[in-house]
This record gives structure tokens, C-alpha cells and sequence, in this order.
């Protein structure tokens, strides 16, 4: 993500998982919220890119 966004501080994510919440804050500490990112209403421009990792069932 890094490498894309170019912003060393870290990028902004979303997770629907309670346990990557909990990981990302023992071992990471991005800028991570807890959040339905599918069903999320989205402000015009309030995001440069979105990705998605892993599978939607």
C-alpha cells in the first residue's frame, strides 16, 4: 500500500474483522477503523485509491 499511496505514515483502513483490529494494534498500529466498508457512505474525493485484500463470500 506503501508503495502506492507514497504516504509514509501509513494509509487509512477499514476492516469488518474485529481480530484484525486487535492484530494491527499489537503489531502494526496503522490507522485502522472497524467498519462495514461495503454498505459505507463515502464522501466525494474523501479517498486517492481503494483496495481490497481477500476474498468476499
Amino acid at each position: 500500500m506503501l508503495k502506492h499511496t507514497s504516504n509514509k505514515e501509513g494509509p487509512h483502513g477499514l476492516t469488518p474483522s474485529k481480530e484484525q483490529i486487535a492484530y494491527n494494534h499489537q503489531h502494526n498500529g496503522f490507522d485502522l477503523d472497524f467498519d462495514d466498508f461495503i454498505n459505507r457512505d463515502y464522501q466525494e474525493e474523501s479517498y486517492d485509491a481503494i483496495f481490497s485484500v481477500g476474498d468476499l463470500l
